[in-house]
């Protein structure tokens, strides 16, 4: 349980140096279009803001790390005594001792939960700040940016969301989580189930971790998204799939494709200069996975991992 704390503190961490990141390169891009003055103050303007955003959700995660530790200190105090409790002779009233690790494990639980949802909140907030942006401008390039910055961004709060509402609190089902990240694509991208299908098959018996989980959100996020933006411009049959099984080694096998044929046929994903699949490359090699392209009737990108 205190590795699942520490993995989520760090993971919020991470996610905040990242978002940084992320801002600083999205600037410089940004930056080199041809802009008016105007155009150009209010950009710094922008930035300005989401940084500031970030500096208070830096704050908030010094916050929350500092009530980890009061909480680990009283578990510490409270581990101590029943260790001591326990070199002592043993007495006929062993229930005390036993209501005591109780309590002490549920208080690691609501702790942990409250973590969960405390990182939901502050990705939430940076997600919102990205949407309040996205619309004061009237550059669509620059919306594209946020608005994609912002889909990366919602697709690591479900995963706390998921977990929070979990009873496991460190593990979470993988075919509800894919679900309800491709359906808030499609929601974000106001597509009509009418014109566009979306075609899911998982197992419901799979689980992942918080690592595993971002990471698949992050790479399921880039592919559907890119799918979404280029796929269809001249396929009159509109649909996107997205099939997940567990081979007999226990890989995790995911396919994610399209009906139509954005890719070109000389696709290089190792040297590749989109800046999408060399993300998609990234977070595949975090995964320790492996990645290749499948063309037939759809176009199918295959990656397997360990979980």
């Amino acid at each position: 349980m205190a590795q699942g704390i520490y993995m989520i503190e760090n993971e919020l961490a991470q996610a905040t140096d990242d978002l940084r990141t992320r801002l600083k390169t999205l600037y410089k891009s940004v930056n080199e279009l041809p802009q008016t003055q105007q155009q150009a103050e209010w950009l710094a303007q922008t930035f300005a803001e989401l940084h500031t955003s970030l500096e208070v959700l830096e704050i908030a995660q010094e916050q929350l790390e500092y009530k980890f530790w009061q909480q680990t200190t009283e578990l510490h105090r409270v581990n101590k005594q029943l260790q001591t409790e326990a070199k002592k002779p043993q007495s006929v009233e062993e229930p005390p001792t036993e209501e005591q690790l109780r309590t002490s494990l549920q208080e690691k639980e609501v702790l942990l939960e409250e973590i969960h949802h405390r990182v939901k909140n502050n990705l939430q907030i940076v997600s919102s700040l990205l949407y309040l942006q996205a619309n004061r401008s009237n550059d669509s390039q620059v919306c594209a940016i946020l608005q994609e910055s912002r889909n990366r961004v919602e697709s690591m709060a479900l995963v706390h969301e998921s977990l929070s509402r979990s009873g496991e609190l460190t593990r979470i089902n993988f075919a509800e989580y894919v679900h309800n990240l491709a359906t808030n694509l499609f929601s974000m991208y106001t597509v009509q189930p009418s014109n566009i299908a979306l075609r899911i098959s998982a197992p419901t018996d799979i689980s992942i971790n918080l690592d595993k989980a971002i990471l698949c959100g992050l790479l399921i996020n880039e592919l559907i998204t890119n799918a979404l933006k280029h796929s269809f411009m001249a396929c009159n049959k509109h649909e996107i799939l997205l099939k997940i099984k567990r081979d007999s080694d226990g890989q995790i096998i995911l396919r994610v494709g399209n009906s139509g044929n954005s890719l070109p046929v000389n696709l290089d994903l190792q040297n590749t200069e989109s800046m999408e699949f060399r993300l998609v490359m990234t977070l595949v090699k975090q995964l320790k996975g492996t990645i290749k392209v499948e063309r037939d009737e759809e176009v199918i990108l295959i990656i397997k991992f360990m979980i």
